[in-house]
């Protein structure tokens, strides 16, 4: 059916001919994953069955050979619908990674034993004879349409079964030729196809300094700092294991190379002299809020006075301690710098501070405490003022307070206000945050 008649069945507003001459013209879909044999390509029932002239399946065009009614489903060169419609390609595709022999120079039999599998691939060696003839150093696939030949490009890697214990990887060089082995000798020959093609690692750590004896196929680790035995000197580079219990391939990163850190949880990316994050500066955080909290009143006695060396502790007795707004966060790795932000709204009762002792009386000390831990881990002089604080006004806190994680394991974070001691009257009084209004706390983890 051609232009002209798609055109008549369209002025002619008959649907039936108008679905026939769109069937006949057009192009079918099938999905990628789905199974042709259980697609329906006749379109039209009451025409007899149109059928698609043409179908596209798995990034491939196929076209219809009305006049075939015998040639197997081998999904490599020909596909059998519902219906029982031939679709046939010339776009065969080769498994790039095996061959089952390169030894082989009569092609086997259909109904040999075994019998000839759809897909099977051999290379084809100088001198072969029959079907194969005349087609040295290419693949050959053994399909429904026959056999199929693929020549070789320079660089090509395969890796021939019926050699060694586990496969023998050949290339094709520049002088036209199969040569054993990888190009340049990269890795030994013997290593499999599965280990070979990696180009995506996921190392246990970059914390371990010395191969472990035993271990599974694929396991892989970023070399650790000031490394010993068999990685001594290879600090930094990557260390797989190509099979069982085998002794690790020690693969140089380039620039840019990604890994992604199961210890750590996020990719590392080699800047040529180290593995950064290339998820940015920070990899990790955790963040809480309210709407209003009541701090804790510290029952113990004595009085901190701002230092900048030394941290206030939670047995002074002008500790007021925000714990209701704890902080949970677990570190991806110890050792990791944590920031935190603390912000809110502060409320204050017990009078006008005229004086301070180590202050002024604008100014409060917020610090930074870790779980059942009484020292403060970072500590900070914040001015809320303009002035003297007074009662019953609300004034702004807002403080970055920063440490080190001790572990890996959830660990709880808070913080306490520390206010200016009152001189005068007996004895001598000091403010207390009463309530904080929009409390914000947060942590980030710098990679």
């Amino acid at each position: 059916m051609g232009k002209a008649a798609i055109i008549d069945a369209i002025m002619s507003r008959d649907p039936q001919a108008m679905r026939a001459a769109t069937v006949g013209e057009g192009i079918g879909y099938i999905a990628p994953t789905a199974d042709p044999r259980t697609w329906d390509e006749r379109e039209l029932e009451t025409l007899g069955g149109h059928c698609w002239a043409a179908v596209q399946w798995q990034e491939r065009s196929w076209y219809r050979d009305g006049d075939d009614s015998d040639t197997d489903h081998d999904g490599l060169t020909t596909i059998v619908t519902l219906g029982g419609s031939r679709y046939k390609t010339n776009d065969v595709r080769f498994d790039p990674c095996s061959v089952i022999s390169r030894s082989l120079d009569t092609p086997p039999e259909e109904d040999g034993s075994p019998p000839l599998q759809y897909g099977e691939t051999w290379l084809v060696p100088e001198g072969a004879s029959g079907e194969w003839a005349g087609h040295e150093d290419e693949r050959a696939m053994w399909t429904a349409r026959g056999w199929k030949f693929k020549p070789p490009a320079h660089g090509e890697i395969t890796l021939v079964e019926d050699e060694g214990e586990a496969g023998q990887f050949i290339h094709f060089n520049v002088n036209d030729e199969w040569d054993d082995g990888l190009p340049g000798n990269v890795v030994d020959s013997s290593v499999r196809p599965s280990h070979l093609l990696i180009r995506s690692w996921a190392v246990e750590n970059q914390t371990t300094t010395s191969p472990p004896a035993l271990g599974p196929a694929g396991e892989q680790y970023v070399i650790g700092p000031a490394a010993t035995g068999a990685w001594a000197g290879h600090d930094g580079k990557i260390a797989w294991r190509p099979a069982t219990d085998a002794s690790f391939v020690i693969t140089t990163p380039f620039v840019g190379e990604l890994v992604y850190d199961k210890d750590l949880g996020y990719r590392v990316e080699w800047s040529g002299t180290a593995w950064i994050s290339s998820a940015g500066v920070f990899v990790g955080g955790d963040s809480i809020s309210a709407t209003s909290r009541t701090p804790v009143q510290s029952s113990a006695f004595g009085a901190y006075s701002w230092s900048d060396t030394t941290a206030p502790t939670k047995s002074s007795q002008n500790n007021r301690s925000d714990e209701p707004g704890v902080l949970t966060y677990q570190a991806k790795r110890s050792g990791a710098k944590l920031y935190f932000d603390y912000s809110a709204l502060a409320n204050f009762t017990t009078g006008t501070a005229t004086a301070a002792t180590g202050g002024t009386a604008d100014t409060i000390v917020v610090a930074l405490f870790r779980g059942s831990e009484t020292t403060a881990l970072d500590w900070k002089a914040v001015t809320v003022g303009p002035g003297a604080l007074i009662v019953g006004s609300k004034y702004t806190i807002k403080v970055d307070l920063e440490c080190e994680a001790m572990d890996d394991d959830p660990e709880d974070y808070s913080v306490s206000f520390f206010l200016p001691i009152v001189t005068g009257g007996s004895p001598n009084t000091y403010l207390r945050v009463s309530n904080v209004g929009r409390p914000s706390f947060k942590v980030k983890e710098r990679s």
